[in-house]
C-alpha cells in the first residue's frame, strides 16, 4: 500500500521516442512543433515549454483551464551510435511533489497531535478527524487532477512522435503538430455556456425586478439602465448560440460586443467619485483586461467556419 501511494505521488513513467534526424534537426523540429510559453496557448491544445538538447520540459496547456497535477514530460536528446533519441520521463512538477509532501505531513502530524492530546479528548478527537479529512481532501485532489489529465501523456507522445518522424522539408520545421479537437472545441463550448447563462441571469435580475441599486443607476436612470441590460442579455444568448456553432458571424460580434463593452465599461466608471488619479489607474487596468480578452477572441478564429472569403481569412 505504501509502495502504491509513493507511486501515486512521486512515481514517474519512463519514455523514449526515436528521432529520423540529427541532433540538431531533432531539437529544431520539436522546437518549432510547440509553444515556449502558456500565452501562445489562446485558441487551442499546444505542447509548451522549453526545448533544448539538454532540457525539454513539455506540458499540454489547453486553453482557459489549469490543472496543477498533470503530467510533464522531462527528458533530453541523446546522440547515439544507432540514431537520435529523447529519453525522458513524464511525471508531476518537482514543486508539486514538494507543496504535497508538505500538505498531508503536516495534516497527518496535526492530526496525530489532536488524537494524543490529553486536554480534551472530545476536542482532540474532532481536530484528528478535521485533520485527516484534509488529508483525504488532499489526495482527493490530486487523484481529480490526475484523472483529468489521464490524456495528457498520450497527447504529448503523439506531438513528439510527430515531429520527430514527419517528412523532413529542407530548412522548414513543421509549424504545428498538435492533435485538433473535432466538432465544437472545448473552448467554445464553454465561451457559449457562460455567455448563455450570464445572459438568462441578467435578463432574471432584470424582468425579476432585482436590479442593484448604487451609483450606476443613480447617473443613468434604473430603466435605461434596465433595458440596457436587457438589451445586452439578449444578445449575449443569441452570441453563444452562434458560438456554438461556430459561426463566423458570431466571432466578428464577439470582438464588436469586447470592444463596445470595454468602451461603456470605461464611460461607466468614469462618473464614479475616487480621486481622478484612482480613475485613471482603474481605466487603465480595465483597458489591459479588455485588451487581454479581445486578444484571446481573435486568437479563436481558427475555430470557425469559414462562409466566404471575407476577413480575416484562415486560408493561404
Amino acid at each position: 500500500m505504501i509502495g502504491s501511494f509513493y507511486q501515486f505521488l512521486y512515481g514517474s513513467t519512463p519514455a523514449e521516442f526515436t528521432s529520423a534526424f540529427g541532433l540538431q534537426e531533432s531539437v529544431e523540429r520539436l522546437r518549432a512543433a510547440t509553444k515556449r510559453t502558456v500565452f501562445s496557448a489562446l485558441a487551442q491544445p499546444e505542447a509548451v515549454g522549453p526545448v533544448k538538447e539538454n532540457k525539454v520540459r513539455l506540458q499540454r496547456v489547453i486553453p482557459m483551464f489549469h490543472n496543477s497535477f498533470k503530467p510533464f514530460f522531462f527528458g533530453r536528446f541523446e546522440a547515439r551510435s544507432d540514431g537520435v533519441f529523447l529519453t525522458g520521463k513524464f511525471s508531476l512538477l518537482p514543486l508539486v511533489k514538494i507543496f504535497m509532501t508538505f500538505w498531508l505531513g503536516a495534516t497527518i502530524v496535526f492530526g496525530i497531535l489532536c488524537a494524543v492530546s490529553a486536554e480534551s479528548r472530545n476536542a482532540g478527537a474532532w481536530g484528528a478527524l478535521a485533520c485527516f479529512g484534509m488529508t483525504g481532501f488532499g489526495v482527493g485532489l490530486v487523484a481529480l487532477g490526475k484523472w483529468l489529465a489521464r490524456n495528457d501523456s498520450e497527447w504529448l507522445s503523439t506531438v513528439i512522435r510527430t515531429a520527430l518522424q514527419a517528412p523532413s522539408s529542407p530548412g522548414v520545421g513543421p509549424a504545428s503538430v498538435a492533435p485538433s479537437e473535432a466538432g465544437t472545441p472545448m473552448v467554445l463550448k464553454l465561451t457559449a455556456g457562460f455567455l448563455f447563462l450570464a445572459g438568462v441571469v441578467n435578463l432574471a435580475s432584470v424582468y425579476g425586478h432585482r436590479m442593484p441599486k448604487g451609483p450606476i443607476a443613480s447617473q443613468f436612470g434604473e430603466p435605461f439602465l434596465a433595458t440596457s441590460i436587457g438589451v445586452m442579455s439578449v444578445v449575449m444568448i443569441g452570441l453563444a448560440v452562434g458560438i456554438y456553432r461556430r459561426k463566423l458571424l458570431a466571432w466578428r460580434l464577439g470582438l464588436a460586443f469586447l470592444a463596445g463593452s470595454a468602451a461603456v465599461s470605461l464611460f461607466l466608471f468614469s462618473s464614479f467619485p475616487p480621486p481622478l488619479g484612482l480613475r485613471i489607474g482603474e481605466s487603465v487596468a480595465m483597458l489591459v483586461v479588455f485588451a487581454f480578452w479581445i486578444r484571446w477572441w481573435y486568437a479563436q478564429r481558427i475555430h470557425f467556419v469559414e462562409e466566404d472569403a471575407t476577413w480575416p481569412s484562415t486560408r493561404a
